[in-house]
């Protein structure tokens, strides 16, 4: 066979793998059970009052009581036929909780921490084992969500003269560069924040104001957190799949 029948001069689009993670109540559930024909695997409880695309209550299994249950799960979309396109998890703190259980029992240790924390490095190998899984999916042509919540760490950077703090993925640290590897896009998702400036008692003073109601996701890093797509998109869009899509596609 010839090097050349090897050569693509088109690459291959497949569906996405997202990440989205950020402030509490912000919406990220609410956003993202409306990708098409999506179902959701629960592993706390965010499903109160969300609306598929329809309107309807989203389709979902039960909440996961083991990762074993949730890579049970992923198998049953994949060996049976269902009308399913999109995939959500909700969350990676809940499943992460899951596969610290499953990693005690698998490798029989009494703590995570023992052995200078060995048991997190243990951890990674049920996280890859389950990003490996979800690309089956996505051979399928499966969308991938994985909802997350955030947590702040300071950050030493050389570049600059200070340390400064940004928003993080809120897994542990350990595992966050194994699953921001493999995501194609992770957002951070807030409520839209500027400055105003206010006149009181002679004095001008520039105060903070957010929105009530416009929420937006940072597509690509910013100082204060953490983000990544690999489609060109704009550091900022409306935390609106739809919208969020249509620009994935241009």
């Amino acid at each position: 066979m010839s090097l050349l029948n090897n050569i693509r001069t088109k690459t291959k689009q497949k569906a996405p793998r997202v990440g989205i993670f950020g402030e509490m109540g912000v919406g990220k559930t609410y956003a993202m059970v409306k990708m098409p024909n999506s179902i959701t695997q629960p592993t706390e409880e965010g499903l109160v009052k969300v609306k598929d695309a329809e309107g309807n209550d989203p389709h979902h299994f039960e909440k996961a009581k083991s990762y074993d249950e949730v890579m049970e799960n992923l198998q049953l979309l994949l060996d049976e036929p269902n009308e399913y396109k999109s995939y959500v998890l909700d969350s990676l703190s809940g499943l992460e909780l899951l596969i610290w259980e499953a990693t005690l029992q698998k490798y029989k240790l009494d703590s995570l921490e023992a052995n200078w924390h060995q048991g997190y490095a243990k951890a990674v190998n049920l996280w890859i084992a389950y990003l490996k899984k979800l690309d089956e999916l996505r051979e399928k042509n499966y969308t991938i969500c994985l909802i997350g919540h955030s947590d702040t760490e300071t950050v030493d950077d050389p570049s600059v003269e200070v340390p400064y703090r940004r928003y993080v993925l809120d897994v542990h640290k350990k595992a966050r560069p194994e699953i921001i590897q493999w995501l194609d896009c992770l957002f951070f998702a807030q409520k839209k924040k500027g400055t105003v400036k206010i006149q009181s008692n002679g004095k001008v003073e520039t105060k903070v104001k957010q929105s009530k109601d416009e929420r937006i996701v940072w597509c690509n890093e910013q100082i204060f957190c953490q983000a990544k797509n690999r489609y060109a998109l704009p550091d900022e869009l409306p935390l609106d799949w739809n919208q969020i899509r249509a620009e994935m596609l241009k």
